[in-house]
C-alpha cells in the first residue's frame, strides 16, 4: 500500500499545492481523536493529567517552533517536513505499546517535535507555489482546510467504528496511517525562493520578531486575534468529549459527532470567501468571536443533546478564523521569511494554551462545567470587547487593508468587495 502510494505521486506528478492538500489529508486522518479522552481514561489519566500532558506536547512544540521553523527557510522546507513527518510515523508506532502516564508523555513530546518540524513549512511550500493574486491565495487556503476537515471527518467515522471492536485495532490503524505522510512529503518540489542571508542567525530571528511585533499594526492585531481566538476553539477540543460523556452519548456516535463537526469546519472554510465577499470581513470577524462565547455557555449549562448540537458554534468560528485570519496574516509576510514568521504564531499559541490549559483542568476536576465554562465565557465576552471590536472598526474603516505585498489582481474587483481584510 505504500509503495503504491509513493508510486502514485510521482507517475502523476501532482503540483506542490495538491501534494499539500495530500500530506494535510492524510497528516490529520487521526482515528484516535475522537476517542481520546476515553483512550487516555483507560489508562487511568483524569481531566487534570490529561491536560497536563497537553502542555507537555505544547510546550515540546512551543520550545521548537520557532527554531524549526527558521531551519526550515534557511535550508529547506521540504526537508523539514520530510523530517518531521517521519517522526510522526513513529509516534504512533510507539502509541501501540504505550503503557500509562510516562510513555503518553513520551508519546506527546514525539508528536510535538513532529508537529513544530511541520508547521509553518507546509503552508510556505503552499503559498510560495502559488500566483500571487488574492483569488488564487483564498482557493488556496480554503483548500487546505477543507482537506484537513474532510481527513478528520472521515478519521473519526472510522475511528468511532473501529473502537467498538478495540482500542488495539484503533492503535494498529492508526500506526499504518501515520507513515502515510512521510510517503508524500519524500515527492515534494520545493518552489525556488529567495532565503534570508547565511550570515548572521541571530539577526535573522530578531528582524522576523521585529517585523510582526514592531511593524505593521495591522500585521500585529490580525496575529493577536488569530491566537486569541484559536485557543478558544483548541479549549472546546481537548473538553468537549467530556461534556459527551456527561450528556450520555453512546461512545459508539463520538466519531459520527466528531466527523459532523469537522465536516462543518471544512464547509465553512471553504465558502469563507463567498461569505467575505457577500457579507463583509467585519460580519465574519463578530462571528468567531461571538460564536465560541455561545459555545462555551452551552457546554456548561446544558449537558444534553442540545448542547451537543450547539458545539457547532466552535466549528463555524474554526473555520472562519482557519481561512480569513490566516490567509491575512500569510500574504503580509515576505515569503523568506514565511516559515518562521508562522512558527512564531504557533509558539505564541502553544504558550498561550500552556498557560490557560492546566487551569481549565483543575477547574473541570474541581468546580465543575457549569461555573469553569461560565467563567471561560466571561472572559472570552471581555476579550470580544478588548480585542475584537476594535479590529472590527478598523476594518470596517479600512484602515487594515493595506497591500504591502501584491497588487490587486484582474480578477479581485475592490468596489465590489465589503470591507475585506485583504
Amino acid at each position: 500500500m505504500t509503495y503504491v502510494l509513493k508510486r502514485y505521486f510521482e507517475k502523476y506528478s501532482l503540483s506542490s499545492s495538491r501534494k499539500i492538500y495530500a500530506l494535510t489529508f492524510f497528516r490529520l486522518f487521526l482515528v484516535i481523536i475522537p476517542v481520546i479522552i476515553p483512550f487516555f481514561e483507560s489508562h487511568g489519566l483524569g481531566m487534570k493529567e490529561i491536560f497536563q500532558l497537553q502542555v507537555v506536547f505544547g510546550l515540546t512544540t512551543a520550545l521548537l517552533e520557532v527554531p524549526s521553523g527558521y531551519l526550515a527557510d534557511m535550508f529547506g522546507r521540504k526537508n523539514a517536513i520530510c523530517v518531521g513527518t517521519f517522526i510522526c510515523g513513529l509516534s504512533f508506532s510507539f502509541l501501540t505499546t504505550a503503557q500509562g502516564y510516562w510513555d503518553l508523555f513520551f508519546y506527546e513530546i514525539l508528536v510535538g517535535i513532529s508537529v513544530s518540524l511541520i508547521s509553518g513549512a507546509d503552508l510556505s511550500i503552499l503559498y510560495d507555489s502559488l500566483v500571487e493574486c488574492r483569488k488564487t491565495r483564498k482557493k488556496a487556503i480554503s483548500n487546505y482546510m477543507f482537506s484537513f476537515s474532510v481527513s478528520e471527518s472521515l478519521a473519526s467515522v472510522i475511528g468511532g467504528f473501529l473502537v467498538l471492536k478495540s482500542f488495539d485495532l484503533l492503535l494498529t490503524v492508526q500506526a499504518v496511517v501515520g507513515w502515510f505522510p512521510f510517503l508524500v512529503a519524500l515527492t515534494l518540489k520545493e518552489p525556488v525562493i529567495e532565503r534570508m542571508s547565511k550570515g548572521s542567525h541571530i539577526e535573522n530571528t530578531k528582524s522576523v520578531f521585529k517585523y510582526i511585533f514592531k511593524g505593521d499594526k495591522s500585521l500585529l492585531i490580525i496575529f493577536s486575534n488569530n491566537i486569541i481566538w484559536g485557543l478558544a476553539t483548541f479549549i472546546a477540543v481537548w473538553t468537549i468529549q467530556k461534556h459527551w460523556q456527561l450528556s450520555e452519548v453512546p461512545l459508539a456516535w463520538f466519531g459520527v459527532i466528531w466527523a459532523a463537526y469537522n465536516i462543518t469546519v471544512g464547509i465553512v472554510g471553504k465558502i469563507t470567501p463567498y461569505l467575505e465577499t457577500k457579507f463583509g470581513s467585519e460580519k465574519l470577524l463578530y462571528a468567531i468571536g461571538i460564536l465560541p462565547i455561545v459555545g462555551f455557555l452551552s457546554l456548561g449549562w446544558l449537558q444534553n443533546y442540545y448542547g451537543v448540537l450547539l458545539g457547532i458554534c466552535f466549528s463555524v468560528s474554526r473555520g472562519l478564523n482557519s481561512v480569513l485570519l490566516k490567509d491575512a496574516f500569510n500574504w503580509r509576510i515576505p515569503a523568506k521569511m514565511r516559515a518562521t514568521a508562522n512558527s512564531i504564531q504557533s509558539l505564541v499559541f502553544r504558550l498561550g494554551f500552556a498557560i490557560v490549559g492546566p487551569f481549565v483542568g483543575i477547574g473541570l476536576d474541581q468546580y465543575g462545567f457549569k461555573s469553569t465554562f461560565t467563567l471561560l465565557a466571561a472572559i472570552y465576552f471581555g476579550v470580544f470587547l478588548y480585542s475584537m471590536v476594535p479590529f472590527i472598526k478598523a476594518v470596517k474603516a479600512k484602515r487594515i487593508n493595506n497591500d504591502r505585498y501584491i497588487e490587486p489582481s484582474p480578477v479581485y474587483e475592490p468596489q465590489k468587495q465589503k470591507s475585506a481584510l485583504l
